[in-house]
C-alpha cells in the first residue's frame, strides 16, 4: 500500500527520498547525546543509503518526468535544510543522477548489465571531476579527511605513551600510522566512487 502510493506520487517520492537522507541527522537531534544515541544515528545510516530508490521506483512506474519532479523535491529539501546551494546539487549529482539515467536506459530498451556499466563510466567521470577539482582547489571533504585522520595519529600515540612505550616504539608507530594514512588518503577518491556505485547497484 506504502509502495504503491509512493510509486505512483512524485512529490511523496521526492519526500521520502528527502527523509531517508535526512534520518541519521534527524535522529542525532532528537536523541540525547549518549552511547545510545549514536548507536540508533548508525542504525539509521542504512534507510539514509536508500535514498535514491523513491526516485527509481517512481520514474520506473510513471515515467522520467515523474522522476525529475521526484528529484527537485529532494534537491529541494536538501537546500532548505542546508541553506547551500552546492550541498543540493551534490546531492542530485550523487543519489538523484543515476536513477533517473538507468529509468531513461530501461524505457529505450537498454538491459540492467548496460544501465550497470553507465553506472560505472559515470562513477568514473564524478572520480575524474573530484580529482581535478582537489587539484586546483582544496576541498573541504579533503581537509576534513586530514584532520580527522591526523586526529587518530594523535589519539594512537597517546595511547602507546600511557601504556609506557618508549620513544622509539612511539616514532615507529608514528611513521607506521603516516604510511597507512598517506595511502588512505591516495585511495580515498576511488573508494568513495566505488562506496557510490555499490549503492547505487544495491537500490
Amino acid at each position: 500500500m506504502v509502495l504503491r502510493f509512493v510509486t505512483e506520487h512524485p512529490v511523496v517520492a521526492g519526500l521520502l527520498a528527502m527523509f531517508l537522507l535526512a534520518l541519521p541527522t534527524l535522529v542525532a537531534i532528537s536523541l540525547p547525546s549518549n552511547q545510545s544515541g549514536g548507536l540508533a544515528m548508525v542504525l539509521a545510516l542504512p534507510f539514509q543509503a536508500i535514498t535514491p530508490l523513491p526516485i527509481f521506483l517512481v520514474s520506473l512506474k510513471q515515467g522520467l518526468k515523474s522522476g525529475l519532479l521526484a528529484a527537485l523535491v529532494l534537491v529541494g529539501g536538501a537546500y532548505f535544510l542546508s541553506e547551500d546551494l552546492q550541498f543540493a546539487l551534490l546531492v542530485f549529482s550523487l543519489l538523484a543522477a543515476f536513477p533517473l539515467l538507468a529509468t531513461w536506459m530501461l524505457h529505450k530498451g537498454w538491459n540492467f548489465s548496460q544501465s550497470a556499466g553507465s553506472g560505472f563510466v559515470l562513477g568514473l567521470m564524478i572520480l575524474v571531476v573530484v580529482l581535478w577539482v582537489s587539484a586546483n582547489t582544496p576541498l573541504e571533504m579533503e581537509h576534513n579527511l586530514t584532520t580527522s585522520l591526523g586526529s587518530i595519529q594523535e589519539r594512537f600515540v597517546t595511547m602507546a605513551q600511557e601504556q609506557g612505550a618508549d620513544a622509539k616504539t612511539i616514532l615507529e608507530h608514528k611513521q607506521s600510522l603516516e604510511q597507512f594514512f598517506n595511502l588512505l588518503t591516495f585511495l580515498f577518491p576511488a573508494m568513495l566512487v566505488s562506496g557510490w556505485f555499490l549503492l547505487q547497484l544495491a537500490n
